[in-house]
Parts: C-alpha cells; sequence; structure tokens
C-alpha cells in the first residue's frame, strides 16, 4: 500500500498543532518586543531631527514635540503648516511633559526631561532622556 493512514496522518496534525501552539506565546513576545524598540528608535530619530532643525534654524523657529494619546506631532513654534503627525501602537503608553521645544540656534530642550515608553503585556518600558545640554540617549 501507497500513501498514509488516516492514524499517521492525525497523529501528523496533532504534532504540528503543539508545535504551533508552544510557539505562539514565543512570537507575540518577539513581536512586542520589537514593536517596542522599532517605536523608541523611531522617536529617538525624530527627536534628533528636530533638534537638527532648531540647530540649523530651519523657518527661523525653534522645533518641538507634542504628545498627545496614540500620537505624536513635530512641529516648527512659528508655523503649523511644517506640523508632522506620526502615530504609534495603542498597545504602547508613552508618559511625557505634553509638549517639549529645542531652542532655535542652540538645540536645547526648553527643560530635562524623560519620555517612558511602556509596554504593559511585556511588563517592559525604554526610556529616552534629554539633558540640559541637549544630549538625547536611549537606555
Amino acid at each position: 500500500m501507497r500513501g498514509f493512514s488516516l492514524m499517521e496522518f492525525i497523529l501528523v496534525m496533532a504534532i504540528m498543532i503543539l508545535i504551533a501552539s508552544l510557539s505562539l506565546p514565543l512570537y507575540y513576545s518577539f513581536y512586542s518586543d520589537q514593536l517596542l524598540e522599532s517605536t523608541a528608535d523611531q522617536l529617538t530619530s525624530d527627536l534628533r531631527l528636530i533638534q537638527g532643525r532648531s540647530l540649523a534654524g530651519e523657518q527661523n523657529s525653534a522645533w518641538g514635540i507634542r504628545f498627545s494619546p496614540g500620537q505624536y506631532t513635530l512641529f516648527a513654534q512659528t508655523d503649523s503648516a511644517f506640523d508632522e503627525i506620526f502615530n504609534y501602537s495603542p498597545r504602547l503608553n508613552i508618559t511625557a511633559d505634553t509638549e517639549l521645544l529645542f531652542q532655535a540656534v542652540t538645540g536645547q530642550p526648553s527643560t530635562p526631561t524623560a519620555i517612558t515608553l511602556i509596554d504593559d503585556n511585556l511588563s517592559r518600558q525604554i526610556i529616552i532622556t534629554i539633558n540640559a545640554q541637549g544630549l538625547i540617549t536611549k537606555q
């Protein structure tokens, strides 16, 4: 006889279902971790972008970032036409001052601050700090 018996087929399917059920939580954890990391990297990059724009005096303006639930906005202090809105995953929480401004020409922040990205599902957080001199670090 050629082929597989029904019993062999059921056994193979049971093994595949078992492997899939064991790997799903690992995949979910990996996905959540990568989501948190990529959001932190993007936010750090955007902070450096607006600091650079302030240093360069683009639009003869200071540049800043404004946080609201589910999104943040990069803005020129003098003209809302240059606003850029970025959405982030609703699975993440960002705790920070509502608004941070980098001074034109010096690039120094209006106030030293810490921005915390939290993934409650992983009980993990990433902190982005900006010191008084404008140094941006991700921890």
